[in-house]
């Protein structure tokens, strides 16, 4: 958008994060993503694909959108 465009209002939110995450690139060549550590797969993410890094916990990293990946596979 540049300084001569406008948004309608409607289609802003107010409740927008203003949160940067760090991001990491899958090292595996297909990495299962998880609703819950140790949880039901939910999909798969090819090599080389970057992530959003929300919060690590032992073996599991959440990633954006609240799934999560095996820590291991993540560089």
């Amino acid at each position: 958008i540049s300084n001569k465009e406008y948004i309608n209002k409607k289609y802003v939110t107010s409740k927008a994060r203003n949160k940067a995450y760090l991001t990491q690139k899958v090292i595996a060549s297909n990495l299962n993503v998880r609703r819950k550590p140790n949880g039901t797969k939910v999909g798969l993410l090819p090599k080389e694909t970057t992530v959003a890094i929300m919060k690590r916990s032992g073996n599991w990293t959440k990633i954006y959108p609240n799934k999560y990946v095996a820590t291991k596979y993540l560089k």
